[in-house]
């Protein structure tokens, strides 16, 4: 829900990668478009997939069913918004995370009404998300829904080491760290330290002496090292 690079942070991953929401809708009502026709390359439905499946919808130059209607790819494709203009319309997936974590938390001033997904379903219908309930499924392209546009965000991994800890006993040992948005997380490991022991001892023999498997029979300083 931070406020980053001209929309609403909803998504992030493991790599410092995410996604943000514009924190405004873009259309009280447009269609998909393409009603009829299948659009090749416009079914993904996970997250990263959005932004492909807008290009496809663009490149096929997707006429309304009524005249005057707007096309909701065309909307997020053309938006120039927070000084970035690779806005997208988002995935079914990436529409789904939306609603569960931003208009769920009562976050993003969104409507209790469908939003476009850029996932097609079929050559007739499209996917969308219901934010009254959540629910999705397929409906005629020719509908005129909401439309809210996404872009995907690159926050640079934070690899400063001045959270870190030395530890010299065994136990749990704990690690507050905070990223560039600052959100805080703690995280958690348990070290076990194992304590080494040395020592020495001075060994007399005639000929040969036999040590710890081993036959020596030359005087000098032998060492051998054991792991607990």
């Amino acid at each position: 829900g931070s406020s980053y690079q001209g929309g609403i942070v909803f998504y992030l991953d493991s790599l410092g990668g995410g996604l943000i929401a514009a924190p405004t809708d873009q259309s009280t009502g447009s269609e998909w478009g393409c009603y009829g026709n299948t659009i090749s390359g416009a079914n993904g439905t996970s997250f990263g997939t959005g932004a492909q499946n807008t290009i496809d919808i663009v490149n096929a130059n997707c006429s309304p069913a009524w005249s005057g209607n707007s096309i909701a790819a065309n909307i997020c494709d053309t938006l120039t918004l927070g000084g970035y203009n690779d806005w997208f319309l988002p995935s079914r997936d990436e529409l789904d995370a939306m609603y569960i974590n931003l208009h769920q938390q009562g976050i993003g001033g969104f409507v209790l009404q469908p939003y476009w997904s850029s996932t097609e379903f079929s050559e007739f219908e499209a996917w969308k998300n219901n934010f009254h309930n959540g629910t999705q499924w397929g409906n005629p392209k020719s509908y005129s829904y909401w439309v809210r546009a996404i872009r995907t965000i690159s926050i640079p991994i934070n690899t400063d080491t001045t959270n870190s800890v030395m530890v010299s006993t065994s136990g749990w040992n704990y690690v507050t760290v905070t990223d560039s948005l600052g959100c805080t997380a703690t995280d958690s490991v348990y070290v076990q330290i194992n304590t080494s022991n040395t020592g020495s001892a001075t060994v007399t023999a005639c000929d040969a002496y036999s040590w710890d498997g081993m036959t020596y029979t030359t005087s000098g300083i032998y060492t051998n090292t054991y792991t607990n």
